[in-house]
């Protein structure tokens, strides 16, 4: 085949680069080909491209024909004139074959030849360049900065067209023309009409697809001064600056420039520019980060600050090569402790080999040739950050390593690729003294005390979370096993699920337990629609069963901060006088003081003359035994107000305590063993039980002995 370019065009540059391709093959109408896997095509191995040092390129075909009556399109790689050119020029291109028979010399008979119409050379903008660098891996949210100087000037009914390469979308959301992030910074040109009497031009910018369009309109209310160019917008080599947003797409495009071009309304182009694009990362596929270190009970070492261990999960893209592994992990600006992992292949079964071990960072030697292939790396052991939140990693394969220059050339990445929630950590606090497990039968007035094996204990804890649990959500304990919370058996109009709980520091369980108060026993239940609550600022309960009072008024329990006491009445705000069926429980202290919890002990009940004190009057908090497996073990606490994060909540019950030793070695801790010896704390979300907080089942609760006969 002979091509001869217009004249002014160079062939020599990439001559070796020439291929031919069917139609079918090759993604038209865009002109760069990007592969031939049917084998139908040639490809430059299949080519020798003979040129003259100007216009002229020979291509022979060295190892394949090309059928007659089959489309093709050939790629040849050229160089535009240095100069614009006042009119397209026109090309030729011949095929010729080699006359087998004449062996002294290569002999060339001619077959077809054609001319085409080819384009117009426009002039050259002066500059068209990215200002800063975006982020180069695939799927990356960008941002984009670029300066334009156009040679001539620009007038109204000009249009200027951007084009990004493809992959790359432009406008904002799937319908209309908006811009996605588009800014102008350019004096005497706006993107709007409603500034023109600053601005002799304004323009609306339109995007579709990877495409921008600039059409500059005239300002009519804009006062030019005396000489200036009818229309006139811009005087040449004026800086443009403008900026928009896009996504990267997954894979360097294969044909990588933007492109920025000025013409007439006609579509004359007056000048344009290309610019190269930057390459882009390859997108790791399927990536996911899981825990994966569980206890005994098969909980999850999952908090803030806990020992536990990661799973990455990840395939390589189509683009291979790379024979190192770098790793970040982080919750907000905290990172995971890396540098104490060890790095299991999980699909090969073996211990990867570590070059770089930082606290935050980690490169293991792992060979990736394979495209697409399945890859499951364990790290294990490393320390979750003391920050809660959706956890963020970032993995990059690189081809080589080396002592000094540290890995080198990306092959794929992905960065910040959202994992597993690192949830906040429920503390036990004061153990011994927030914190204790007491024999009933034997009260201890002077300690060390101790809990006996088969005895019921009264169980005081006290803990404290790093993140809130709003009201309505849960608290829920597990003892570990043999241990049972002891229910409400005996305890008139409470089934026996239920848990009287002695409140303690921050904790409001939703609903209240009144024991031993003759007609005002029974449940009582948060009422979140008070107003009196919403203007008081404390909470309200009303009576479940047996709710009206003698006039048939329900009845409330509320705080009146005038006489500094929690109340029983019907009439919510209202003094209570003792009337029969009210309650009082006076706790004192100044009116700027912080309102205490509704008092398990020292209330008075109005006898209709008097106050006379309830010696056998207790209020509880209720808690609720599991349905689970857990079953007697397990308590929920339903949180009836917020409990903010740092400060003390505690809740005190009675169990039955297991009648065997149950001993657990400091050695095996973290290593799930000594499962009978850990209490499980958790706040979760009631709707669909979305934890908040964990202890990861590290406190390893009380030393039972046998009790002694003296």
């Amino acid at each position: 085949l002979k091509v001869v370019a217009p004249d002014g065009f160079s062939v020599a540059e990439a001559c070796a680069e020439a291929s031919i391709l069917l139609e079918a093959s090759c993604d038209l109408p865009f002109p760069l080909c990007s592969g031939n896997s049917d084998g139908s095509g040639l490809e430059p191995g299949d080519l020798r491209c003979e040129h003259d040092g100007g216009s002229e390129a020979r291509l022979h075909l060295l190892t394949k024909r090309l059928s007659n009556a089959s489309t093709y399109v050939l790629r040849l790689p050229v160089r535009n004139p240095a100069s614009a050119t006042p009119a397209a020029g026109t090309w030729f291109v011949a095929s010729f074959r080699k006359l087998p028979w004449i062996v002294t010399s290569d002999t060339f008979e001619a077959l077809d030849s054609m001319e085409i119409d080819g384009f117009r050379v426009n002039a050259e903008a002066s500059v068209f360049s990215l200002n800063g660098y975006p982020a180069f891996n695939g799927r990356a949210a960008v941002d984009w900065e670029f300066t334009a100087v156009f040679q001539e000037a620009l007038y109204a009914s000009d249009i200027i067209t951007f084009q990004a390469p493809e992959g790359y979308t432009l406008q904002e959301g799937e319908t209309g023309t908006a811009c996605n992030g588009h800014q102008t910074i350019t004096e005497g040109l706006l993107a709007s009409a409603s500034a023109c009497p600053e601005s002799p031009c304004y323009f609306v910018p339109e995007c579709t697809g990877k495409t921008m369009r600039w059409q500059l309109q005239l300002c009519p209310s804009y006062q030019a001064p005396l000489g200036t160019a009818t229309g006139l917008c811009l005087v040449p080599a004026t800086e443009i600056r403008f900026a928009l947003s896009s996504t990267n797409p997954e894979l360097t495009p294969a044909w990588n420039r933007f492109v920025l071009s000025h013409s007439s309304i006609d579509g004359f182009v007056l000048s344009s520019r290309t610019l190269a694009g930057y390459r882009i990362y390859p997108l790791l596929k399927n990536f996911s980060a899981e825990l994966n270190l569980t206890n005994a009970h098969g909980a999850r070492f999952e908090a803030q600050g806990s020992e536990s261990a990661v799973r990455l999960n990840f395939a390589a893209a189509a683009t291979v090569g790379s024979y190192y592994i770098a790793i970040q992990g982080r919750v907000g600006k905290q990172s995971f402790r890396l540098n104490g992992a060890i790095a299991y292949d999980d699909y090969q079964g073996k211990v990867l080999t570590a070059r770089v071990k930082l606290a935050d960072y980690l490169v293991l030697e792992r060979e990736m040739t394979v495209p697409n292939e399945n890859i499951s790396i364990t790290l294990k052991p490393l320390q979750n950050p003391s920050l809660h939140g959706i956890s963020t990693w970032t993995v990059t394969t690189y081809k080589t390593w080396n002592q000094i220059q540290g890995v080198r050339t990306v092959v794929n990445q992905i960065i910040d690729a959202p994992g597993f929630r690192v949830l906040g950590y429920v503390a036990v606090q004061g153990v011994g003294s927030l914190t204790t497990l007491t024999d009933l039968s034997s009260p201890c007035l002077v300690g060390p005390c101790a809990a006996y094996f088969g005895r019921r204990s009264s169980l005081t804890l006290t803990f404290q979370s790093s993140v809130a649990t709003p009201a309505g959500d849960e608290v829920l304990v597990v003892a570990p096993p043999n241990y049972a919370f002891t229910a409400s058996s005996g305890v008139e109009g409470l089934s026996n699920t239920i848990v009287p709980i002695e409140l303690g520091g921050d904790l409001l369980t939703s609903r209240l337990l009144v024991v031993n108060g003759s007609n005002l026993s029974g449940a009582w239940a948060l009422d979140s629609e008070s107003a009196y609550a919403a203007s008081s600022g404390q909470p309200v309960f009303q009576q479940q069963r047996g709710s009206e009072d003698e006039a048939g008024e329900p009845r409330y329990i509320y705080w009146h901060n005038m006489t500094r006491a929690w109340v029983i009445g019907s009439t919510l705000g209202a003094l209570v006088t003792g009337a029969k069926g009210e309650g009082l429980a006076p706790v004192g202290g100044s009116y700027d003081e912080k309102v205490p919890l509704v008092p398990h002990k020292g209330w008075y009940i109005g006898t209709g003359t008097k106050w006379l004190k309830a010696l056998d009057l207790r209020v509880f908090g209720e808690g609720t035994l599991s349905s689970g497996s857990d079953g007697a073990r397990s308590l929920v606490m339903k949180v009836g107000r917020e409990i903010a994060p740092g400060v003390l909540a505690g809740a005190s019950g009675t169990m039955a305590l297991p009648t065997l030793d149950q001993v657990v070695d400091a050695a095996s801790l973290g290593s799930g063993e000594g499962a009978e010896r850990r209490w499980l704390l958790q706040t979760r979300r009631t709707s669909d039980g979305a934890l908040h907080a964990s202890n990861d089942e590290l406190f390893m609760g009380f030393a039972l002995v046998a009790q002694v006969a003296f």
